[in-house]
């Protein structure tokens, strides 16, 4: 899954339709901090983007995930 965030974006509403995109999940009712643990649940065990090159993997038929900026 790729997610696009431009440089003004609203963070409730990117967390929802990221989990609603991978869980086809209706988030709607769900606080900010209830949509973090959500989110947190289904990409645990994911591979990032940044881990899959590092390893010489390749990115066709396997789920990562880009990893935030610390």
């Amino acid at each position: 899954m790729w997610v696009c965030v431009s440089d003004d974006f609203d963070v409730k509403v990117l967390v929802r339709n990221i989990i609603k995109s991978a869980t086809n999940r209706d988030v709607e009712n769900l606080e900010l901090d209830q949509l973090q643990q959500l989110l947190k649940q289904n990409l645990d065990g994911k591979r990032t983007l940044d881990e899959t090159m590092q390893s010489g993997g390749r990115l066709e038929n396997e789920e990562v995930i880009k990893a935030p900026n610390h």
